[in-house]
């Protein structure tokens, strides 16, 4: 008898993905399968391109000019079967607005290192998930879009919108929608921290920090004013 497993997930969180990643992934495989060999794959602008070890990967990845929309890793260990022993972790970075653009898929002919190699890989994922990336996962453009040319309208129409409120609703779809349009570039679904998006990646943390240091000198300038405010 033969068994094969054939294991495909998806999820929506993202991945902050470096050199310490494929180092840790290179060392599982290693633990299972000292003959365990990796290949990666990275899409940048027009141009695909592979890897046939991480130490390539390595030495020529500053060369590439674009950055990586997409990073795929596989790890291929060795079969006794017809059937190919691969485990294969890919990010896509392209689409705006999928929920699910990340995959890991097993093709095994042995379960007891299918299953050794999934409890590792999660663990990995989980240690590497970026902390911004549940909030970021709501379809932010669509329901700014739905806000901006239906909703608010229709209450404005309908005069369902006390006039005080008008002004600060107005500010608020105004800033949202820019917020939709532009979130993808402040907070990336991945964060692949090799060559051309380093800098990229170091522009978005800058700008993260000054938001949220915005918001905090916000709010507490508005307790400020509410306490001095109940004080005199």
């Amino acid at each position: 008898m033969k068994q094969t497993i054939s294991d495909t997930e998806s999820t929506r969180l993202g991945y902050k993905i470096n050199y310490h990643f494929i180092e840790q992934f290179e060392f599982i495989l290693k633990q299972s399968s000292p003959q365990a060999t990796i290949e990666i794959k990275v899409k940048a602008g027009s141009g695909c391109y592979v890897f046939e070890n991480p130490a390539e990967f390595r030495k020529e990845i500053d060369h590439i000019v674009d950055a990586i929309q997409e990073f795929t890793l596989s790890g291929h260990l060795p079969s006794t079967s017809i059937y190919s022993n691969v485990v294969t972790i890919s990010f896509d970075n392209t689409d705006p607005y999928s929920f699910r653009s990340s995959k890991i898929s097993y093709e095994f002919d042995d379960e007891k290192t299918y299953r050794y190699l999934k409890d590792k890989l999660t663990s990995l994922l989980k240690e590497h998930c970026i902390f911004y990336t549940s909030i970021m996962a709501f379809p932010y453009y669509p329901f700014a879009v739905l806000f901006t040319c239906v909703i608010f309208p229709y209450l404005s129409f309908k005069k369902l919108i006390p006039s005080k409120y008008e002004t600060p609703l107005t500010v608020f779809d105004t800033v949202f929608f820019i917020f939709a349009l532009f979130r993808r570039r402040i907070f990336p679904k991945y964060e692949f921290d090799f060559g051309v998006n380093i800098s990229q990646n170091s522009r978005a943390k800058s700008i993260r920090n000054f938001i949220l240091g915005g918001i905090v000198f916000t709010i507490v300038i508005n307790l400020v004013s509410n306490f001095l405010y109940d004080l005199f």
